[in-house]
């Protein structure tokens, strides 16, 4: 994405400073326009790179999903004032990067859930090994729903969350009940094939 979005992005804003240069005594509303332009394009030039970075942080790739999962939470506490009490490993080795790439997707999807819809002032997130499993779990202590009507809506967000489980090998758990919060679980069994 920010590769070649923002290729593009810096070819018209140097393009635009171009014309900037050779405008001269250009009508002011003109000139007006197209310093606006400039602007806006300096505006998507930083949402790509937001996005780029919130998709896939490097951080992913250079300190593991552990860290990962803590640089989200303390961006997401910084945005929404919602606490997060974090249970994870000191460390989690040995995990192949498509499992870690959709554990995190997960997590964001859930974060971006609760801001959206819970309410809730507090949200909990566990990752263990168990045995031969590994549990991954988002709770909050907002409104919660009823699931049988969301089910019947097919939230684009939890069939996404259960895609990215099914697509790792793993189970996908939705709880939630009006006035109780809401608790996503994944389960992976944890063999050759995922480490």
């Amino acid at each position: 994405i920010h590769d070649e979005l923002g290729q593009q992005l810096t070819a018209l804003k140097l393009d635009i400073s171009w014309m900037i240069l050779k405008m001269g005594y250009a009508d002011a509303v003109i000139q007006e326009k197209i310093l606006s332009m400039e602007k806006m394009i300096s505006i998507c030039l930083k949402t790509v790179k937001k996005l780029a970075t919130e998709l896939h942080p490097a951080l992913l790739d250079k300190l593991g999903i552990i860290e990962a999962i803590k640089w989200q939470s303390i961006e997401f506490e910084k945005k929404t004032g919602i606490k997060i009490e974090l249970d994870l490993p000191a460390e989690l080795t040995g995990l192949t990067s498509k499992i870690s790439i959709a554990l995190f997707r997960i997590y964001q999807e859930s974060l971006t859930n609760i801001t959206r819809h819970s309410g809730a002032a507090n949200a909990y997130c566990l990752l263990k090994k168990n045995n031969n499993e590994l549990h991954f779990v988002i709770r909050d202590d907002g409104n919660g729903f009823d699931i049988a009507i969301i089910e019947k809506k097919q939230s684009l967000g939890l069939l996404g969350m259960k895609e990215r489980t099914v697509m790792i090998g793993g189970r996908y758990e939705v709880t939630s009940e009006p006035g109780r919060g809401t608790k996503i679980s994944v389960i992976l069994p944890l063999n050759e094939m995922h480490v």
